[in-house]
């Protein structure tokens, strides 16, 4: 979700292939024999400078959409590039671990009597969303199992008050 925020902010700006990098970037041309430095035209000029803007404004927007500490990690990155590719790295490694923790949280909501079904249903459903913006595509029979285990046994009792839910 974050991703998908921060490109549609990108994209808003018209900077957004600055962020895998496909941004074309005219460097200035090589010195001549003797270290001569090459002078570039007015458009090549200009289209240095309208990189460069684009450039930094993705770089602002980045910046505001991530904490602090991922910040301090990226600052010695130079290009906007560079710092999505770091980030994405770091994630990467922690999306099991993500998987994990999202399953356990799953697996320990319980109904409580006090409360309303409605909202306990919504926080699972919540949960199923989170899981799949992590990875994880849950079919319907785990779905049914994430209610039935979250719900009090006498839910599950063959009793006249709640009949038995199918499974």
């Amino acid at each position: 979700m974050y991703k998908t925020r921060l490109e549609w902010a990108l994209a808003d700006k018209e900077c957004v292939e600055h962020l895998p990098g496909t941004a074309p970037k005219l460097l200035p041309p090589p010195p001549l024999p003797g270290g001569t430095a090459q002078m570039i035209s007015q458009a090549q000029h200009e289209a240095l400078a309208t990189w460069t803007k684009k450039e930094f404004l993705a770089r602002n927007i980045l910046g505001q959409k991530i904490p602090d500490s991922t910040l301090q990690k990226i600052l010695h990155k130079t290009t906007v590039a560079d710092m999505w590719q770091s980030i994405v790295q770091e994630n990467k490694n922690k999306t099991k671990l993500v998987q994990s923790e999202l399953r356990d949280r799953l697996a320990a909501l319980r109904y409580s009597e006090k409360s309303d079904m409605r909202t306990h249903i919504d926080r699972i459903c919540d949960m199923w969303e989170q899981l799949s913006a992590a990875g994880i595509q849950l079919s319907d029979k785990e779905k049914l199992s994430n209610i039935i285990r979250s719900l009090p046994p006498m839910y599950l009792s063959s009793s006249p008050n709640y009949p038995p839910l199918p499974i």
